[in-house]
């Protein structure tokens, strides 16, 4: 049996989009069996099942309730608006079953409050699918800077992280066009879709820790909605962060790690596998760890050809050992990130209620 396989789950999709769309072509790969898919509108949850060629596997449900009472799936993967993510985690948990959901996982500290609750009187493992969060790229560095005074990576001291993140939807020639998802009643904009991912390398690099300093938000005001951010942070060891995110500018999505030696520079860090070390007085030194990662999930080079499809496979694989570890290795572990999550919600809180009384006054 392959390594990749010893912890494999069948899995229930709530969701037909796009998010939805990637992740059932990488269980597929994977050879995970999908059992059910739910979605407000089952004609387009049908057509994904077809489309994917699964229609022989997958049974498209109208209706959570009878989904709940004849589906196998050990884990609810949900990939749905912003808004609805909480509702439907929390319906997942009751009746029985371990969560995956989409990022953000919730909206606000109410919500995760309720998860909270969920997650420990139901015993149910809950992890949130942030690439940023399981990255095999930045979970080497930060293994590799461990508690900022390590020199491992030959930088030194880490005294600055600085991140750049965007997400543009469409874009016809100079014209930029916001989804209704960025509309504030579907939990959109550039703190709930986007911040999350610069938070959450800031998080995994300097840990839960974070201190907000300041921020400044743009908002849309035709979609009451977050689009352009920047904030700073403190870590320990007075260690700087700097995010910058956006829905509606064109960033360079990077990541850079300096230290008191030299730095590290990582382009589009949510897909990347390679990352540039520069040291002082030295040359540049570019590394890529691709074929590193597909070896230790056991993932072939021929099905995983894309660092998509090996990012959400890894996600994949992770939570499945977390819900194989049961339920109280999972937390004592932090196997899901599930500190590293709430971390995350904690600080966009504080960035956006920073921001509200800045504007009231």
């Amino acid at each position: 049996m392959s390594l990749r396989d010893e912890n494999s789950l069948p899995v229930a999709i709530i969701g037909a989009g796009d998010m939805a769309r990637q992740m059932m072509m990488v269980y597929k790969k994977l050879n995970r069996p999908i059992t059910a898919i739910y979605s407000r509108t089952p004609s387009k949850a049908a057509a994904l099942v077809e489309e994917l060629g699964l229609k022989n596997q997958v049974t498209v449900y109208d209706s959570l309730l009878n989904l709940w009472e004849h589906d196998i799936a050990r884990y609810v993967y949900i990939a749905t608006p912003n808004n609805t993510h909480t509702r439907y985690a929390l319906d997942v948990m009751y009746h029985g079953r371990e969560v995956l959901v989409e990022t953000s996982m919730v909206l606000s500290v109410q919500e995760l409050a309720e998860i909270d609750t969920a997650i420990r009187v139901e015993k149910r493992i809950f992890m949130e699918a942030n690439t940023a969060l399981t990255s095999p790229l930045i979970k080497r560095l930060t293994k590799s800077i461990k508690n900022n005074t390590t020199d491992k990576l030959g930088i030194g001291k880490i005294s600055i992280v600085d991140i750049d993140y965007c997400i543009v939807r469409y874009r016809e020639g100079d014209v930029i066009t916001l989804n209704k998802f960025y509309n504030r009643n579907f939990g959109g904009g550039a703190l709930g879709d986007v911040a999350c991912y610069p938070l959450a390398v800031a998080v995994r690099i300097l840990g839960s820790d974070l201190q907000f300093r300041y921020c400044n938000l743009t908002v849309n005001s035709k979609f009451d909605v977050e689009t352009n951010g920047v904030a700073y942070f403190e870590g320990p060891n007075n260690a700087h962060v700097c995010i910058k995110f956006s829905i509606d500018d064109s960033l360079p999505c990077n990541l850079a790690i300096g230290g008191n030696k030299g730095h590290i520079l990582v382009n589009d860090f949510p897909r990347s596998t390679i990352y540039t070390c520069h040291q002082l007085e030295t040359q540049p030194k570019v590394i890529d760890i691709i074929d590193q990662i597909r070896m230790e999930y056991d993932l072939s080079p021929d099905e995983f050809k894309t660092y998509k499809d090996v990012a959400l496979a890894v996600q994949i694989l992770e939570f499945e050992e977390a819900v194989a570890s049961g339920y109280v290795k999972c937390y004592l572990d932090n196997l899901t990130n599930y500190y590293e999550s709430t971390t995350i919600v904690r600080l966009a809180t504080e960035m956006r209620a920073h921001a509200k009384r800045t504007i009231e006054h």
